[in-house]
This record gives C-alpha cells, structure tokens and sequence, in this order.
C-alpha cells in the first residue's frame, strides 16, 4: 500500500457554479471560494515521497474550468517537482464543462491530456432533469451546445462524456447518446451514484430497456467510421474471462484500484485517500504542515482496504461490480460494508452484453489496441499491494506521532446525498416519459 504514487488529486477550491441533485459534496462548501495554497509544502512533501516515473495528477474543484489561475499555479508547482525528481506529471479533470473554452487552451497549450479529460454530462435535459442551476443561462441547450462544442473541436475523438444514472435521466438515456454520437463525440459511458435507492421495478424496466437499446446503437455503428468507444462494455469484455466463482478472485477483481496508489489533498492541505474521503472530510491520513502521514492512519486505511467485502462477491457474478469503498466507509461505517444497490443492473449490464457481444466482428487488431485497458485488471494489482503492506514497504513519508484525531463512522453526507436513498420515489412512469 501506497508503495509509490501513480495518481494524486487536488481541490484547488470548493467553489461550483451548479446544484447537481446527486452530488455528494457538501452545499455550504460549493458556496464558498476555499483555495489551496500549501504549495510550498506540498511540493516539499512530493520530494519525499515514491513516485511512479509517470503520475496523473487531476486538478478537482468545485468546477476546475472557473479556476485558471489556481490551475496554472498547480502546474508550475509540479514542474518543479519534475525538475528535481525523475518523474512526469500529466493532468486530467472531470468538469461540468460549463467554461470549456479554457478546458480548451489548456489542452493546446499541453497543460491538459484530451484523453483524460471527462465532461460530466447528463444528456440532451441535463439542466431540466438533474443539474438544477439558478444561474439562468445555463439551460438545456446551453449543455446540448456544449456537445456541438466538443464535437467541432479537434479533441472530440479523445474527450469523454461520462453520464450519470438517475430516475429523471434514465428514459433519455439512448437519445443522449445518439446527440453526442451525432455531433462528433466518441467516447461514451454512464456511472451509477452507488448509494441511490435503484429498487424501483419500473424504473429498473426504464433502465433494461435503454441499455438495450445503447447496446444495439454500438452494434450498428461498431463496423463503420462512426464507431466509439462504449467505456462500459469495454470493463465487460476486459473482465469476461474471469473466474466469477472464485471468491477471493472476485474479492480482488471488484476492489478498488485506485486506492493505495493515490493521494488526496483538499483546499486546508488535509491529506486523503482519495477525493471523496476528502469531501466528507473522513478518514484524513495527515496535513502538509506536518509533512508526514499519521502511520496509525495509515495502518488503519490500509486494513480497512483489505478486508473482504461484506455482500455476496463471490456468487453473484459480477466481475464489473465497483463500489466506492470511500463512500462505504462514510456511510455504513466501514470501506468493506458494501451497498449493493447496483446489484441488478449489474445483472441487466451483463446479460446485454452477453446476449448481443457475438454481433461484434473484433479482430486481433481490435483485441490488441482497442478493448483491452491495463485499468480494468484489478486482480493483479489488489495482490500487489496486500503483499507490500504485509512486508511493511512504503512510499509516503509517515510519522509514529499520532497527530490526527479519529473519525468513527462519521456519516458526514450532504443534504443532497441524503435524497438520493429515497430517490426513486420520483421515478417517472412509462406513460408520463416524454421527448
């Protein structure tokens, strides 16, 4: 655990500029303007710690497109790092995209990878059916101009719109996609918000029904120049050899592999596991000002990390299952105590891609370059870390001080957070669905 470091996160500031119904940050932080400002200490930290030769560092916010001179901070702190370390950083963001002209210097200036740069993208009603902003022009067309945007741009073959599953969006679902296929874009996944209620059997019939229809729209368009990248079937087809009946081998496939090769550092300097322990301000492992991380924090995480989780892994047969460990840990008190409230839709996923991968036509050129990500092989790297905590090797500076108060259980949800467990009771019914 956390022998060098391959991905670092920073929240430049809490500030964002919509009311999304899902998110989990907390909505008297988003009002606020809390910018970091440890750099000093930061890169002295860097300095100290095992880094991998290339590092993605993603610059988070509040919404990072509104904070370029914070931005361009960051990078030249980094740069500095480089010069004194062997090593390479490379910068990502996930955005709402509502300032992509500056997402779009940054890229051509080399600031930005294209590739890793993901807009959080809620299809052709995004304003109406989740993002909820007051500010007035942000409206559904503003966000479906936004994809007209990227597809005119020269990156809309490497950006990604990534779309989040909700009651309100799900009836959508495949006349989004066809809108951002249509003007240009070519890469496309959608994402579950993991501690949502999704038992609703209507919405579960919505939620079949679009996916099979996603799956039919990758088919047709596969063979020809209009093909994209389906992030979602390509974790199936990564993970489809795995043996599903093996307990301990999906204990390891469905654990996250972010986690110990990841740091966190929030606007006061605070030191996480990652981002969303970070939000909820649970689990902190150390500060900049100390410039070392608690080692009972650290032994702590790394246990948490490894315990196997409590839901039924090893006969459910879902080797794409991923539950955010961070929000297990903030919600039902420990990273291990799953939700499992994505369970049959993993079950619907599934059997799409089964019932209709044989349509593919995938040749070795194909098999070699296009499906395959080193990303989704978590097997591998889950044992790779157990065995370094196990045989007590590090990468982080840490301290046998016990500087950093404990957090039991803290349950520290937004107000936003907290409806998305009863969510479903606003599930739209077949008949009231409308284009």
């Amino acid at each position: 655990m956390f022998n060098h470091i391959s991905k670092i996160t920073i929240k430049l500031s809490t500030y964002c500029n919509l009311a999304c119904t899902y998110c989990h940050q907390m909505t008297d932080d988003k009002k606020q303007h809390v910018t970091f400002n440890k750099w000093k200490e930061l890169y002295t930290f860097l300095l100290n710690t095992e880094l991998a030769d290339t590092v993605e560092v993603t610059l988070t916010g509040g919404e990072i497109s509104l904070l370029p001179e914070e931005y361009d901070t960051a990078v030249k702190w980094f740069r500095k790092v480089e010069f004194q370390k062997d090593v390479k950083f490379t910068f990502a963001v996930v955005s709402n995209g509502t300032n992509i002209q500056q997402l779009f210097k940054l890229i051509k200036r080399g600031d930005l990878n294209p590739k890793r740069t993901t807009i959080s993208w809620d299809g052709i009603y995004s304003q109406t059916k989740s993002r909820k902003s007051k500010i007035q022009k942000y409206d559904d067309e503003f966000f479906r101009q936004l994809i007209v945007d990227i597809g005119n741009s020269p990156w809309a073959e490497q950006i990604t719109v990534s779309h989040a599953i909700t009651p309100e969006t799900i009836p959508h679902l495949h006349e989004s996609l066809v809108f951002a296929l249509d003007n240009g874009m070519k890469n496309f996944g959608f994402y579950y918000i993991h501690e949502a209620d999704y038992s609703d059997k209507e919405f579960l019939k919505l939620y079949d029904a679009e996916i099979i229809k996603l799956g039919q729209e990758y088919i047709k368009r596969y063979p020809t120049k209009d093909r994209f990248v389906y992030y979602n079937w390509q974790l199936l087809y990564a993970k489809e050899n795995i043996d599903t009946t093996d307990a301990e081998t999906m204990r390891r496939t469905t654990m996250c592999h972010k986690l110990g090769k990841t740091l966190h550092f929030d606007p006061l300097g605070d030191i996480y596991g990652c981002i969303y322990f970070g939000d909820h301000r649970a689990l902190k492992m150390g500060d900049l000002d100390k410039g070392a991380v608690d080692k009972s924090k650290y032994v702590k995480f790394s246990e948490q990390y490894l315990e196997t989780p409590k839901c039924n892994h090893g006969s459910c047969g879902n080797s794409h299952c991923f539950e955010c460990p961070a929000s297990n840990y903030v919600h039902n008190g420990k990273m291990a105590n799953r939700f499992s409230n994505t369970c049959e839709m993993l079950d619907i996923e599934k059997r799409v891609y089964n019932e209709m991968k044989h349509q593919l036509k995938i040749d070795q050129y194909d098999k070699a370059f296009y499906w395959m990500e080193e990303d989704h092989l978590g097997e591998k790297n889950f044992e790779e870390k157990m065995n370094q905590y196990y045989q007590g090797i590090v990468g982080i500076p840490l301290t046998e001080e016990q500087y950093v108060e404990d957090d039991e259980y803290t349950k520290r949800a937004s107000p936003t957070y907290k409806n998305v467990i009863t969510w479903m009771k606003r599930t739209p019914k077949s008949k009231e669905i409308t284009t």
